[in-house]
């Protein structure tokens, strides 16, 4: 992944009692250079 680029990644989370839920993760990664790189993690209802 070059510096600077988005990747929007989609996770699924599941509880014991089959119950989903929704999450929203932001992080701002820097690999040694000045431009951060966003990685979003977002989480379905189902």
């Amino acid at each position: 992944m070059q510096p600077g680029q988005k990747s929007d990644l989609k996770v699924l989370f599941e509880t014991k009692g089959k119950i989903g839920f929704q999450m929203e993760y932001i992080a701002l990664i820097i690999k040694g250079s000045d431009e951060p790189v966003i990685v979003t993690f977002e989480g379905e209802v189902f």
